[in-house]
């Protein structure tokens, strides 16, 4: 049974897998796998209004493991905001 997951999001690049899940590593949060810092962490600092370099060069991350970061986060906001306008039509 597998146990790692790589997640497809809007804008993932699906030839590089960046972002993982694994219930065996960080408690199965999202992360930059290669890295070991969540996606949350990631766009929470971004979300504060720290630049994407400062980011980058704090977690020695590429520009695109942030740009994909930032997509995954931006997915599940999404997905989250639908699910709570669909259970209000109920």
């Amino acid at each position: 049974m597998p146990s790692r997951l790589y997640p497809y999001y809007p804008g993932c690049d699906s030839g590089r897998r960046v972002i993982a899940i694994d219930p065996q590593v960080g408690f199965g949060k999202p992360m930059i796998f290669r890295a070991g810092i969540t996606t949350r962490a990631i766009s929470k600092r971004i979300e504060a209004g720290e630049a994407d370099m400062e980011v980058a060069a704090d977690y020695g991350l590429t520009d695109e493991e942030v740009r994909q970061a930032l997509l995954f986060e931006g997915a599940l906001s999404a997905r989250a905001g639908l699910r709570g306008f669909c259970e209000g039509l109920a």
